[in-house]
């Protein structure tokens, strides 16, 4: 039975792509899959943002880590309610929140 609980601490520690620049599959395969399961991860390294209400330049405040690339999990917007062509609109256009400081 220790064995298995030291699996499980070992599985904890080790993340896919640590370094944090992880590879499409390991974002898909590890990390998405993980969130759509509600398995949440020891440590939080992808943010929930809703990306289109926020200014491209505030981006980078609102992640959890990354220098040059950042990693978000947003929901996906629609332009219209029952089409699949999705929203190009930013803060800009429907003047989102401020960047929480």
């Amino acid at each position: 039975m220790d064995e298995k609980n030291d699996a499980d601490k070992v599985d904890d520690v080790m993340l896919p792509g640590f370094r944090f620049h992880p590879t499409d599959e390991e974002l898909v395969g590890f990390y998405l899959k993980k969130k759509i399961h509600q398995k949440p991860l020891p440590i939080e390294l992808i943010k929930q943002v809703d990306i289109y209400k926020y200014e491209p330049w505030y981006l980078p405040k609102l992640a959890a880590s990354g220098e040059k690339e950042w990693y978000f999990y947003c929901p996906r917007d629609r332009k219209y309610r029952n089409s699949v062509r999705g929203t190009k609109n930013t803060g800009i256009v429907s003047k989102g929140p401020k960047i929480p400081e």
